[in-house]
């Protein structure tokens, strides 16, 4: 009997070692896979979110400041499309925006099957209401979900730059580096602008908990002249306790030229709900 406890013991202790977290260290392929897999089930949790974004604007030469306050979600339209990020605007330095609901009901409606008009509309939307002189579509969090999709993914080439601990979890840092012409993100002269990636996931999981995302050929405009730029954002996910999804938590942006920041920017989201989906996005964000 004693020795049958024992038996029972050790096979009890074999069992727990066999977890998955336990069984073997990941490679490269592995954790690169089990991203891909996330972000795809991942696009249907968090695609039905809305949140409400705090953003603050800096022009640093000569210094101007604008607060934007927003419903902030994001849209994948009709076919391959890409991540979008919807920037509904509320609020401009504390001043309520008027017509909001006949403005977006337009952006919403028609566009072709594959939604590339839809698309133009959001982000031109989107944008307007940035800082006084300086243009981009870069700044929100859907940029890195773009670059990070499964069907991005062979565009880069990736490498193990080390691990981390971030948000009580275990990390793996991976850098990623754009290979594929031409490049997901572009000038409005259609130049290329390739990206490289720092990426921090959950190699168990494959969960994504931070991205930095580097474009050193940037093409800004400020106050009406284009110019080169290294741009970087920055998104941090976090755990949202009421919808159990890990999410967008803050975005942080900089542009600087020859090591001078000319452009700051930071973002935080909160109050995340679900927005309803029909034959029509709900961008209101009812219940």
């Amino acid at each position: 009997m004693r020795g049958a406890a024992v038996m029972a013991l050790v096979v009890m202790a074999s069992a727990l070692g066999s977890s998955p977290r336990a069984q073997s260290t990941p490679v490269l392929s592995d954790v690169l896979a089990r991203l891909a897999t996330y972000l795809t089930a991942y696009e249907e949790e968090y695609a039905s979110t809305i949140a409400s974004e705090h953003y603050t604007q800096t022009v640093l030469t000569p210094r101007r400041s604008r607060t934007l306050d927003a419903e902030f979600g994001i849209v994948r339209l009709p076919g391959q499309s890409p991540w979008l990020g919807f920037r509904d605007v509320i609020r401009v330095d504390g001043q309520p925006i008027p017509d909001r609901e006949g403005r977006l009901a337009r952006i919403f409606e028609g566009g072709t099957p594959d939604g590339r008009d839809q698309a133009a509309r959001i982000t031109e939307e989107s944008t307007r209401f940035n800082a006084e002189g300086i243009r981009r579509s870069v700044n929100n969090p859907a940029l890195v979900l773009e670059l990070l999709d499964a069907r991005n993914q062979p565009r880069f080439r990736f490498s193990k730059a080390g691990e981390a601990t971030v948000g009580g979890l275990s990390a793996w840092i991976m850098r990623g580096t754009e290979r594929t012409r031409p490049t997901i993100v572009r000038s409005s002269n259609g130049d290329n602008e390739p990206a490289n990636l720092r990426v921090w996931v959950d190699p168990i999981a494959g969960r994504l908990l931070q991205a930095e995302v580097t474009i050193s050929t940037a093409t800004l405009t400020i106050d009406r002249g284009a110019s080169r730029f290294v741009a970087s954002i920055t998104v941090t996910f976090q755990e949202d306790p009421r919808l159990h999804i890990w999410v967008p938590a803050a975005m942080r942006e900089r542009y600087t030229t020859g090591g001078r920041d000319v452009a700051v920017g930071e973002a935080t989201y909160s109050n995340y709900r679900r927005f309803r989906v029909d034959t029509q996005v709900d961008v209101q964000g009812r219940k």
